[in-house]
């Protein structure tokens, strides 16, 4: 109802915990230009204050007294006459919306208040403005949001661009063969003369800045054969373009149904009728996915075995007691101690295992033939 209880994302997740299977997972992408970096929306934890008379220019009343009957801390706020924002599951998909596409200059970006733990002096601690705009400045392509180690189901991307120059009359395209896909995308900013070539150097600066995660990772294998890509004309289609006639609108509408077909035929149809199917995407998955086990397992194994001169061995730092440093993230019990001596003997010996097939077989490895290009596993903060 338009003055109703809005849209939350508790609604579409059809349960009260935010660590149970959703009905509806939505996720979206906003970005903190005070503090810069990216946020996931909801957010995961209760970080941020609103001001009411401040977010009444940005959302209807319903909105606000939603907001106000659902904040984090009811009864006598600490920082008044800030409010804590409500947890995930009463955050109105309304306002994540508003501040995943606040889209600088078009749209302005939305206030929030949070505490600076940097600071010494208490006084100082209390939230300060940090100004939320488009989710796209960090991430304007986060196809990794719902993405596991191995997949039980596909996730999907569309990726709008320019025409390319040799398929103008190709307004989608999709990938049909494991190696399709894996080119790099030229963009020619230096074409021109004077001023049109300072903008374009200008240009391809702010794009590289923004985009260069996004078109490293659209080449990845079990990447590319998952996007697929709408072209437009820059001039007249999409982007800063906002007053396009209805015919163009219903013109890109048609590319949009286009791409969900191909979509829908490369990842229902059998393996045997077309060569990226669902079950090729989860092959590839996998054999991506083993090669980088076995490359990290072999790091892992060598520099336990090979601690630097005067370093003490992982192993006594695991099995030291508990009032010996350092004393950080210091073990529960005994109990868990002795589980992870345990589980790092098994893993030791599970390397030792490939090892030896390795041994008596070249063969025997993930990591012949993985498919192209390389990527590389690693620990990355969760936004």
């Amino acid at each position: 109802e338009p003055d109703g209880k809005p849209l939350t994302f508790g609604d579409l997740w059809g349960t009260e915990d935010d660590s149970a299977d959703k009905k509806i997972n939505l996720q979206m992408m906003t970005t903190n230009l005070t503090t810069g970096r990216p946020h996931r929306l909801p957010f995961s934890q209760n970080l941020f204050y609103f001001d009411p008379s401040e977010w009444s220019k940005f959302f209807p009343k319903n909105v606000i007294d939603w907001m106000l009957l659902k904040s984090a801390d009811k009864g006598a706020p600490e920082f008044a006459p800030l409010r804590q924002l409500p947890p995930g599951k009463d955050f109105p998909v309304i306002v994540a919306t508003r501040m995943s596409l606040s889209f600088p200059i078009l749209l302005s970006a939305v206030p929030l208040y949070a505490r600076d733990f940097g600071r010494v002096r208490e006084e100082d601690r209390r939230p300060q403005k940090c100004w939320f705009s488009d989710g796209g400045i960090c991430s304007n392509f986060p196809v990794h949001f719902f993405d596991s180690a191995l997949p039980r189901w596909p996730t999907f991307a569309i990726n709008l661009r320019p025409f390319h120059p040799d398929h103008p009359d190709e307004p989608v395209f999709m990938p049909d063969k494991n190696v399709g896909g894996i080119g790099e995308s030229f963009t020619n900013f230096d074409q021109g003369k004077g001023r049109t070539r300072l903008f374009g150097f200008f240009g391809a600066l702010v794009n590289t800045l923004q985009n260069w995660t996004d078109n490293m990772q659209t080449r990845l294998p079990g990447y590319r054969d998952r996007i697929v890509h709408v072209s437009l004309n820059d001039e007249t289609e999409g982007g800063l373009n906002l007053n396009m006639p209805p015919p163009l609108i219903v013109k890109l509408g048609e590319r949009g149904e286009e791409a969900a077909k191909v979509l829908m035929q490369h990842f229902t149809l059998p393996a045997g009728e077309i060569e990226l199917s669902w079950d090729n995407h989860r092959w590839v998955r996998y054999r991506t996915m083993m090669g980088l086990l076995e490359e990290l397992m072999k790091q892992i194994e060598f520099t336990i075995k090979n601690p630097a001169p005067g370093d003490r061995s992982y192993l006594d730092l695991l099995l030291r007691e508990a009032d010996v440093a350092p004393n950080s993230y210091e073990w529960k019990n005994k109990s868990q101690r002795t589980f992870a001596h345990k589980a790092m003997g098994e893993l030791m010996e599970l390397i030792a295992k490939w090892e030896s097939l390795k041994a008596t077989d070249a063969n025997s490895t993930f990591t012949t033939n993985t498919p192209k290009p390389q990527p590389e596993l690693r620990v990355r903060p969760q936004v």
